[in-house]
């Protein structure tokens, strides 16, 4: 099984590691990562034109109307949106880099963007206001040893340093699991059920491209875990891997 990683580079023969903008559909896949500064990032650069970004398929990505070989940006979201409903209906496992909800403006077609507009709503858990702002300078403790992805967190607890921290009532409420705290005993690392999948929220590292290989690696065992389980991600037959699969860095 393969996993789509959108901005954080992962070395491993079956990640294929895209940007936000030039991923090919989510829903194509059952496991996924997250860098969520690098999609706000991405859709910051295209709203404002400072930067080039393209489509999987080649097309020009711009802050306009669609013409010719030019993609439209709230097209772009509007579809992020929609596969990642379906990514998620298929049971599949999200890991997200967790930062507060950013708002960007001055998209054509949209009064207002939001970071997580994308993601499914959750009735019980709200992105915009459950991801608090906080600035951790201390390690990570991990707190839920039996969860598939506590060696993740043991091996990683002393790089990981929270830009988001949530409130024990709010993971509670969402019928979610605290993974990890901070020094200060906030919640910076969970587990969260949403739209028949997970996301499982981690804080970001200091310096990811220190330890690449071992972050995938990581990574890699923890949806083994999950998959072994047989209760998060149904089992699919073995299928051809599409030819359109490839390999890029963001």
């Amino acid at each position: 099984m393969r996993t789509l990683v959108i901005g954080i580079p992962l070395p491993n023969a079956s990640f294929d590691n895209y940007s936000f903008a030039s991923a090919p559909s989510l829903s194509e896949y059952r496991r996924l990562v997250v860098e969520m500064s690098s999609v706000t990032r991405v859709v910051d650069e295209i709203a404002k034109a400072s930067s080039e970004h393209r489509t999987f398929s080649g097309q020009l990505l711009v802050n306009s109307p669609a013409a010719d070989n030019r993609f439209a940006l709230a097209d772009l979201l509007a579809m992020r949106g929609r596969e990642a409903g379906q990514f998620f209906a298929r049971g599949g496992v999200m890991v997200c880099y967790a930062y507060p909800d950013a708002t960007i403006l001055g998209i054509d077609g949209l009064p207002e963007w939001h970071s997580y507009d994308w993601f499914p709503p959750s009735e019980r858990f709200d992105y915009r206001s459950g991801l608090l702002p906080g600035f951790g300078k201390d390690a990570a403790e991990p707190i839920d040893i039996n969860h598939p992805f506590a060696p993740y967190f043991q091996e990683f607890a002393a790089d990981s340093r929270y830009r988001a921290h949530v409130e024990d009532s709010a993971v509670t409420a969402a019928g979610g699991v605290v993974l990890a705290r901070s020094a200060g005993g906030f919640p910076v690392a969970f587990n969260l059920p949403v739209a028949g999948g997970t996301i499982v929220f981690v804080p970001p590292l200091l310096d990811p491209a220190k330890d690449r290989q071992q972050i995938a690696d990581a990574f890699l065992s923890a949806f083994e875990a999950i998959e072994a389980t047989g209760q998060t991600i149904p089992a699919e037959q073995p299928t051809k891997v599409p030819d359109w699969i490839r390999k890029e860095v963001p």
